[in-house]
């Protein structure tokens, strides 16, 4: 066994980390809103100062929820700084989930997410947003990005100024073959005929036997 592991580690630990990067995918598999729209237009943003707190409230449009993604400018979670989230219901009185602003497995750029555990029954409710910036060092402001134009008729602090935080409801389903379902479907319509359905599932399942075939065969030789 000794030798069989020595001879084929190289083997051993790519099969390893290609099957934690496909696992990692799927497990993380979620879907914004696609109602909520993102801006970065710099003339439309919220300097949230030290202590204090901004919130939003929206409406999830099916069960699900899961995430909040946001965009911030020039915001960096490595400097120390923080903000604080709490997920609430609609009076914005009882507190359902809280969490700090983070950096996603797959985001890049101004975008950051809030996540929290999965809401079952999140269908056509509405919830309220509070964010809290809590600095580290010195920072005088966390910059929101603004939509010019209310959520759903929501507005930010309940204000008479027409904007809405630059922010999107993530849904994720039960398990992780309805991802994988859901994923297939939206990417249908970019997709030719022969990878969509049927000629999909058949393609992945020869790509795997192949994969599987090609290890056993490294292995033997």
């Amino acid at each position: 066994m000794l030798n069989f592991l020595k001879k084929n580690i190289y083997i051993i630990i790519i099969f390893l980390l290609t099957a934690f990067v496909f696992g990692k995918f799927i497990f993380s598999l979620n879907f914004p809103d696609a109602g909520y729209l993102l801006s970065t237009d710099k003339d439309f943003v919220l300097k949230v100062a030290p202590k204090n707190s901004v919130s939003q409230k929206f409406s999830s449009a099916r069960d699900g929820l899961t995430k909040i993604d946001f965009l911030l400018r020039n915001f960096e979670t490595s400097s120390g700084d923080q903000v604080l989230m709490k997920l609430a219901d609609e009076n914005c009185s009882k507190i359902l989930a809280e969490g700090n602003i983070e950096k996603s497995f797959l985001s890049a750029g101004s975008l950051y997410e809030f996540s929290f555990p999965r809401i079952n029954n999140s269908a056509n409710e509405t919830f309220c947003l509070i964010a809290t910036f809590e600095p580290k060092k010195k920072t005088k402001a966390v910059e929101f990005f603004l939509k010019n134009d209310s959520q759903d008729g929501f507005l930010i602090n309940n204000s008479s100024a027409q904007q809405s935080l630059s922010m999107r409801p993530v849904y994720t389903n039960t398990y992780w073959w309805q991802n994988l379902r859901e994923l297939d479907q939206r990417l249908s319509q970019y997709k030719p005929w022969f990878l969509k359905q049927y000629y999909l599932a058949a393609i992945a399942i020869l790509f795997v036997a192949l994969s599987i075939a090609t290890i056993v065969i490294l292995i033997i030789i």
